[in-house]
């Protein structure tokens, strides 16, 4: 019979006897705590946190602890047993967080911070990492904290610019400050002398400020109004910003696709962002394209000719280019609906109901433009309500005796709040009217709630009909 050996790592007990208790009576609790012998694995842990686990700890702190200084000291320098809370109420565990691994905590202190007489942020950071006291300024500097009765010791401070485009612009430019004082001021009480003499040092911050303003810049230019995650950025993601600023700068683009029409919008995206711009063949350039801002209320309105049959033209001026825009067109980090509203509000009312087919399956038209919106706003994890009452304005602008106008203005309003007694009175009257078809019966049963009744007349749909109702966001609002 094989002997199985278990090796046991032993620490000396400290000197300190209320160090000791705390010891002992954490030893107490983790023991109950861990009695039922289940310890789980991370992976294991963090598929519980997706089914509504919660990730807890406990910390036993010393007799006499009050300040809160001294409890955010405590919870880096002690062994930490971390939990996985299941729905049940049973703690499992399944890490234990040693002296090796770095342990921080910290808190945000509203006061602001100084170079010169320029402020540049609001609040610094106070905290531990493994008992050790710092203070953290805009995500540059950490400071070690002098212990009372000490005199501050000479460090070397390493600083990396990081986090998004407007971080890094502040950050740089507050070393470039520094780098001219040499002093923070944090509040009016404490003083930092803070040296950066190295020339080499400091021409980088100034090129890297100047590049990161470039970015703004273009961005900017095309509205962009999302922060840019620079943590992330791909090669692809560096070439499409190289585009921008190009475009910015006056230059052309080229695009590998040929055949490419005169003039026609595309979307960039960038990291966290996307950015939609319209591109127009260059006109001494036959390969290179310039870009342009769609959403500045200059470039949106075209002139539109259409063709029949028999070979006569309709000339339709002005035609919105964003009747052409999908889904995920409505989510780009670009998009002014209220440009896009002005646009919509400038066409003649009887050019809004005109319908182009682009595919067997696909029209262009005022009415599938705004189902595209409401695709948009149901894909959202965190809905942006400004979209739906976007959608609202929309189909009031829309609204007519026409069927799909009446039910896509109620189906807005219904992803808004609830329905009216006069609102629901004109789906009843719609769904009764003498011959009207189940698909609209089961589209005015889903508005009004009435799940098993939609579901009825869903399932006795035709394949072909019930796609109607299935591939189109009304069908998001069919309660299960």
């Amino acid at each position: 019979m094989q002997e199985r050996i278990k090796l046991l790592m032993l620490k000396k007990l400290p000197d300190d006897d209320k160090e000791i208790r705390r010891i002992l009576l954490s030893f107490d609790s983790e023991k109950k705590r861990q009695a039922h012998q289940v310890i789980w694995t991370e992976a294991q842990a963090v598929a519980a946190v997706g089914d509504g686990a919660t990730i807890n700890f406990h910390v036993q702190s010393k007799e006499g602890m009050e300040s809160q200084f001294e409890i955010m000291r405590e919870l880096t320098v002690q062994p930490t047993y971390i939990y996985a809370r299941i729905t049940e109420g049973i703690e499992i565990p399944f890490a234990k967080i040693e002296s090796e691994f770095t342990k921080a905590t910290w808190q945000q202190i509203d006061t602001p911070v100084f170079v010169g007489d320029v402020k540049f942020y609001e609040h610094f950071h106070h905290g531990f990492e493994n008992g050790v006291q710092y203070v953290y300024i805009g995500g540059i500097f950490k400071i070690p904290f002098a212990e009372e009765g000490n005199e501050p010791k000479e460090c070397n401070f390493a600083y990396t610019l990081k986090g998004t485009l407007s971080k890094r612009i502040s950050d740089s430019e507050f070393l470039i400050a520094l780098s001219k004082v040499n002093k923070i001021s944090i509040g009016e009480t404490v003083t930092h002398d803070i040296q950066i003499n190295n020339p080499e040092e400091i021409a980088l911050f100034c090129k890297l400020n100047a590049d990161f303003k470039k970015i703004k810049g273009a961005l900017d230019y095309f509205g962009v109004k999302v922060d840019l995650d620079m943590d992330n950025l791909t090669p692809d993601d560096v070439r499409n910003i190289d585009y921008l600023i190009r475009a910015v700068e006056g230059n052309v683009v080229r695009y590998n696709e040929k055949d490419l029409p005169s003039s026609f919008c595309s979307n960039i995206k960038i990291c966290n962002i996307v950015v939609r711009v319209l591109a127009k063949k260059d006109e001494e350039d036959d390969s290179g394209y310039r870009l342009f801002n769609l959403f500045t209320g200059d470039n949106e309105k075209v002139l539109l000719e259409l063709t029949n049959g028999d070979g006569d033209k309709q000339i339709i001026h002005p035609w919105s280019l964003f009747l052409h825009m999908k889904a995920e067109d409505f989510l780009c980090s670009n998009v002014n609906l209220n440009v896009i509203l002005d646009s919509i509000k400038a066409m003649d009312t009887d050019d809004l109901n005109i319908v182009i087919p682009t595919s067997d399956t696909q029209d262009i038209c005022a009415n599938n433009m705004l189902l595209e919106v409401f695709k948009a706003y149901d894909s959202q994890h965190i809905k942006d309500p400004h979209l739906l009452q976007f959608a609202i304005d929309v189909a009031d602008i829309l609204l007519s005796d026409d069927l799909a106008s009446i039910l896509n203005k109620l189906q807005a309003i219904k992803r808004q709040r609830k329905l009216t007694n006069d609102e629901i009175a004109t789906l009843v009257i719609i769904r009764n009217k003498d011959n009207q078809t189940d698909v609209v019966k089961c589209a005015t049963s889903i508005l009004l709630g009435e799940s098993e009744s939609a579901k009825k007349l869903l399932n006795g749909l035709s394949e072909q009909d019930k796609k109607q109702i299935t591939d189109y966001p009304i069908y998001s609002l069919m309660q299960d």
